[in-house]
């Protein structure tokens, strides 16, 4: 079995506008509200991450958010190195994992049991997260 993290995509940081397409993490501010926050646009690294296994749609969505978090968390953090977001459960999506490393990679993997997922899509999207644990 082949070394379940796929190899990093990478993302601009810079904060300068991203034609569509980019990847870019772009903070922003509202003055009158005194609010600040960050807005990614993931893309082509997504994409990639993605497109380095076969999931199910329902898998490659957790995944995709998982990615977006963690994106969003690393690039907030002032630091220089990798973070790492990882959940575990006992449900049909019993891993995930991202990691961030700086200033612009990032991977990802899911670990599923494809006959469970497909029961747990029949019954709800509920029964997916069953008894999670973040790491």
């Amino acid at each position: 079995m082949s070394n379940p993290l796929s190899k990093p995509a990478g993302i601009d940081v810079t904060g300068g506008p991203a034609p569509v397409g980019l990847d870019a993490v772009v903070p922003f501010s509202v003055d009158a509200l005194e609010a600040r926050g960050r807005a990614v646009l993931l893309g082509d690294a997504l994409d990639a991450v993605l497109a380095r296994h076969d999931y199910p749609e329902p898998v490659a969505r957790l995944l995709g958010e998982m990615v977006v978090l963690t994106v969003l968390l690393g690039t907030s953090l002032k630091f220089s190195g990798k973070f790492i977001v990882q959940a575990q459960t006992d449900g049909p999506v019993s891993l995930l994992v991202v990691d961030f490393v700086t200033p612009d990679r990032i991977r990802g993997y899911a670990r599923f049991d494809a006959d469970a997922v497909g029961a747990a899509v029949a019954t709800g999207p509920r029964t997916c997260w069953a008894k999670a644990r973040w790491r």
